[in-house]
């Protein structure tokens, strides 16, 4: 099937880069890329096939100098350092240049998947990323995001599909929130909006082995540490840890009745050991997971 990536792909004349796809939501999906050119003299890029998507590059190797050619007009980019983040709106970009070698990693961000997003969370459609430009950004949050999917990208077998969902998921809602017309005010003193509700929990569910701190998702919401916390206790019931330590029980359930082993499930579900997941589980649910399963 072709895909956006695959004209990006060709766009840059990089052939058969890696890429992992992600179905986040009903038929959309989230799609990365990581594209390489390693030899000097690049030059030009072909004609871009312009389609109603937006790109989001994260720079993994440092590039002095490249041009990029926006509605006609040949836009000039100087000193893009590692982790600057690059966005593109691929319905206006035509041509880009360079003389130097580059290596960066691209999410693609259709339209299809902006409608299905701001559906999913009630929200106005989603007029498209429209505070970008050419030019270098500096987000140490969506570049610690973008990274932590980047091992995936060659070999897509390897990661757990829900992981895959929700890290997607999550990155899709954050760029929205921060570089798109999403609301961002929250409705009540003292509450998260349903994206920042959103954007929390699928972090927290794509990160079960519990790393990712409260600071970082306190950062992604626009917000300080203490007034996440208490935002996220009025807005869902309960503190984050409590709300993940519950995603672990649910998920652990749900491997159990599919008849994963004690051990692989203490692994997927975040749990230090499988003796570490049988207090756990007793500790919620009264029984041991082995006796659980016996009478489901």
């Amino acid at each position: 099937m072709q895909t956006d990536v695959d004209d990006l792909g060709r766009w840059l004349r990089v052939d058969n880069a890696p890429k992992l796809m992600v179905n986040v939501l009903n038929k959309a999906s989230l799609t990365v890329t990581e594209v390489r050119y390693d030899s000097p003299m690049y030059g030009m890029t072909e004609m871009a096939a312009q389609r109603d998507s937006f790109a989001v590059a994260l720079t993994l190797r440092p590039h002095p100098y490249h041009e990029i050619f926006v509605d006609g007009r040949n836009r000039p980019v100087r000193d893009v350092r590692i982790d600057d983040m690059m966005f593109y709106d691929l319905s206006t970009v035509s041509y880009g240049y360079t003389a130097f070698p580059f290596h960066s990693m691209f999410f693609v961000i259709t339209r299809a998947f902006l409608d299905e997003l701001a559906e999913d969370l009630e929200l106005p459609r989603i007029d498209g990323l429209t505070r970008i430009s050419p030019d270098p950004v500096r987000d140490e949050n969506l570049a610690r995001m973008s990274r932590r999917i980047l091992p995936y990208v060659s070999t897509p077998g390897d990661i757990d599909e829900l992981y895959a969902d929700h890290f997607m998921l999550a990155y899709g809602i954050y760029v929205c929130a921060k570089y798109s017309s999403l609301p961002t005010r929250r409705k009540d003193r003292g509450c998260l909006t349903r994206w920042q509700v959103r954007l929390a929990q699928e972090m927290i569910e794509a990160h079960l082995d519990g790393r990712v701190r409260l600071r970082e998702l306190a950062a992604m919401c626009g917000l300080r540490t203490s007034q996440f916390a208490h935002a996220f206790r009025k807005s869902v019931g309960v503190a984050p840890y409590q709300w993940l330590s519950s995603q672990r029980i649910s998920r652990a359930k749900s491997l159990l009745r599919r008849g994963r082993t004690l051990s692989d499930v203490a692994q997927l579900c975040g749990f230090g050991d499988q003796s570490h997941f049988t207090r756990a589980f007793r500790n919620a649910e009264g029984v041991t997971p082995g006796y659980w399963r016996a009478q489901q």
